[in-house]
């Protein structure tokens, strides 16, 4: 039985190979995920190549959630999601 679900970064979309800094996270885990520091231009998402080491989510639902989780609304008047810039896959955690 899976011990809840994680957020694995399958990829982004068109363009994101443009922004090293947000490129070099697709392949991993999520780790950490700061979405304010997006708007101050820090640091804001952290991944790992480890299962071990992501976000462990209960279920799909809460995954779900926290990816698309808006904070705020951009200039153009949609929702700001920063991590949709992001394609997840939403992974159950294997039993060790």
């Amino acid at each position: 039985m899976a011990k809840g679900c994680v957020l694995y970064l399958a990829g982004g979309v068109d363009g994101i190979e443009d922004y090293p800094e947000l490129a070099v996270h697709v392949g991993g885990y999520v780790t950490r995920y700061e979405p304010f520091e997006s708007k101050k231009g820090g640091q804001w998402i952290w991944t790992d190549s480890r299962i071990e080491k992501a976000i462990h989510f209960r279920d799909f639902a809460q995954a779900h959630e926290f990816w698309t989780t808006a904070i705020g609304v951009r200039p153009d008047g949609k929702p700001d999601r920063p991590l949709t810039i992001y394609h997840v896959q939403i992974q159950p955690v294997p039993d060790a």
